[in-house]
């Protein structure tokens, strides 16, 4: 009996040191997952077109305010537009790999992270203040956001033309006067996959169909693949895709943001767009 007794004490002693391992990691973690500040190299936080970089005599504290950082997660379907007024800021973080970048956006008190919309317990802004670094104009965002606002005039077949990024972050489609080619990332750095030949059937003020036909092969040369449309927003930065196998039930939806011909994201994920037009291809 007093064995039995004993036995069941050591038990009951490792289950609670268990359990208090997991209060420990559950009270000290906010929203923002360890992964985020694992091999930290640089954090640079953004204003509109300034910023600021953390330096190393803010960075622990810095870190130590985002581990913290509590809110609840969102229903996308309750925001509007007035929701997203206000200055935007990102944060970017890169690693000791010098590959990885992270980001995570922020307006008003709300925070996209990991694609999920949280309404956060404190303001970034006084975040953003709390930094010592001097604050710097960054020249390519300020060139970048002169950029977009011109593209606002261009007519929609026009504006199609260049590089678009998927939301996965891992794949991009170019499209030209006449070929549609598809990138995957390689080593950081997106590379070509595939062309395709394509036909642009049909066009409006914010959307265009495309069919996209096999560009190589000795008997499937020509042959019709797949089908798109294109949904954009008004400053022609940001469109949904919704891509329709032919032949097949197989359907896809993906944001995409522009890509500069200097490397600058002129759209964003973090827009008010892709919330108000989610389901709009399911209509």
């Amino acid at each position: 009996m007093f064995k039995t007794k004993k036995i069941y004490a050591v038990l009951m002693l490792i289950i609670l040191i268990f359990l208090s391992g997991c209060d420990d990691t559950d009270t000290s973690q906010g929203v923002i997952k360890r992964g985020f500040f694992e091999e930290l190299n640089t954090i640079v936080i953004y204003k509109d077109v300034y910023y600021k970089e953390v330096k190393d005599s803010d960075i622990e504290g810095f870190i130590s305010k985002l581990k913290s950082l509590e809110g609840e997660s969102l229903d996308t379907s309750s925001l509007t537009q007035d929701d997203f007024q206000g200055t935007a800021y990102k944060i970017e973080s890169k690693y000791n790999n010098d590959k990885d970048l992270k980001s995570i956006s922020f307006i008003g008190d709300k925070m996209l992270y990991e694609d999920k919309w949280y309404k956060l317990d404190t303001s970034i802004e006084s975040l953003y203040e709390s930094i010592e670094s001097k604050e710097n104009m960054d020249k390519n965002r300020k060139k970048s956001k002169l950029i977009k606002e011109n593209r606002k005039e261009l007519p929609i077949k026009d504006a199609l033309l260049g590089l678009w990024k998927y939301d996965d972050d891992n794949t991009g489609i170019e499209f030209t006067n006449n070929e549609l080619i598809h990138f995957i990332k390689k080593e950081g750095k997106l590379e070509e996959s595939r062309r395709f030949n394509y036909r642009i059937d049909n066009s409006t003020d914010n959307q265009v169909y495309i069919t996209a036909y096999s560009k190589n092969g000795l008997f499937s040369k020509n042959k019709k693949l797949f089908n798109i449309i294109l949904l954009f927003d008004d400053m022609k930065n940001n469109i949904i895709m919704k891509k329709e196998m032919v032949g097949s039930s197989m359907t896809y939806r993906n944001n995409l943001i522009y890509i500069h011909e200097e490397g600058f994201e002129l759209g964003n994920f973090d827009s008010f767009f892709f919330i108000e037009n989610r389901d709009y291809f399911n209509k």
